[in-house]
């Protein structure tokens, strides 16, 4: 099959090579995995920013530097693809007219949409959701049994069966430092859990811009107990989870994640995972994590308390394995040739 990706980002170089060095979020990091394992048994172009030559080859995969829709219009004409997969971004599907079976990959709430989902259907889109549970959910909204769910994937090689050493009262932040990803209530828990080190890794820039106001107020809450570990390429921010005793991810109450790719690489650590409750992650975290409703220095003090958290983290542990990306990748194999 010939499939054709495209995703028009503000990041200028996404890459196989700039995901493993230098590490993204959830979107970029899961489309280039989703290319990287399709084209093991297809032919997979990609369409995104990265180096502007006329053709990039990563492995079994060719790489066109995103410019314009008009571009990708003439790219598909030319490329003649069995699938297109339109990435996270919906505005491309009402400037480009795809002559062949569409795909729309979903990486946000499916009740964010500026673009309807009810468009995308009458056109005869399909549309996928980063997890069965947001599948789920975007299915009753809409009304319509046709949208999809299928988890995004976890990357092997950041995969832990045992704990290098854990460091007593060591918590890790593995999220983006921007105001939808609760940061400043981790800063507020430090705060008061003054026995507790808190490893902050993520960054304040999101997609070239940094929130100037926020950066400003995360600062002025940090206590002696927070260290900024910043960005860190994948391996690394993978061994400092696994060396944690806890790690919270997006720890606001009611937040808006619909899988949460920091979560299971978490859970993929071997380290007990700590996130904000909503209607999806509830039921994704069931007995694999632990998700709270009320305070967050009382689930933090909870999670130690717990006296079954190594069990609970062993099974989400066991159960992220099912997410690899070489066995997600046969869910999308299946859909794309049906």
């Amino acid at each position: 099959m010939k499939i054709l990706i495209v995703r028009q980002s503000e990041h200028n170089e996404i890459t196989p090579l700039s995901v493993i060095q230098r590490g993204y979020g959830a979107t970029e990091t899961c489309f280039i995995y989703l290319a990287k394992s399709l084209a093991k048994n297809h032919q997979v172009r990609v369409c995104c920013p990265c180096e502007d030559i006329p053709y990039l080859y990563y492995e079994n995969m060719r790489f066109v530097k995103f410019k314009d829709f008009g571009q990708v219009q003439n790219l598909s004409k030319e490329y003649e693809p069995d699938c297109v997969i339109v990435v996270a971004n919906p505005s491309i599907l009402s400037k480009v007219d795809f002559k062949t079976k569409t795909v729309f990959w979903q990486h946000n709430h499916p009740l964010e949409l500026k673009y309807p989902i009810e468009d995308l259907l009458n056109k005869g889109i399909k549309v996928v959701m980063p997890s069965p549970q947001a599948g789920e959910v975007a299915r009753r909204h809409y009304k319509n049994d046709s949208i999809n769910g299928i988890y995004n994937g976890v990357r092997t090689y950041i995969f832990k069966d045992t704990n290098l050493k854990r460091e007593k009262n060591k918590i890790v932040y593995s999220g983006s430092f921007v105001r939808a990803k609760g940061l400043i209530e981790v800063l507020k828990a430090a705060q008061v859990l003054k026995d507790y080190k808190f490893y902050l890794c993520g960054g304040f820039d999101l997609y070239g811009v940094v929130d100037v106001e926020y950066r400003r107020e995360c600062m002025n809450l940090a206590s002696d107990n927070v260290i900024f570990k910043h960005n860190l390429a994948p391996q690394k921010l993978s061994d400092e989870i696994n060396e944690a005793e806890l790690c919270i991810c997006n720890p606001i109450v009611g937040n808006k994640e619909v899988c949460c790719v920091s979560m299971l690489e978490s859970m993929s650590c071997n380290t007990p995972c700590l996130i904000g409750h909503n209607e999806i992650l509830e039921k994704i975290t069931e007995n694999r994590a632990f998700c709270f409703k009320n305070k967050l220095v009382d689930a933090i003090q909870d999670v130690f308390a717990n006296k079954n958290k190594n069990e609970i983290t062993k099974q989400g542990h066991d159960w992220v394995k099912s997410l690899a990306w070489e066995k997600v990748v046969l869910e999308w194999n299946s859909f794309l040739e049906k």
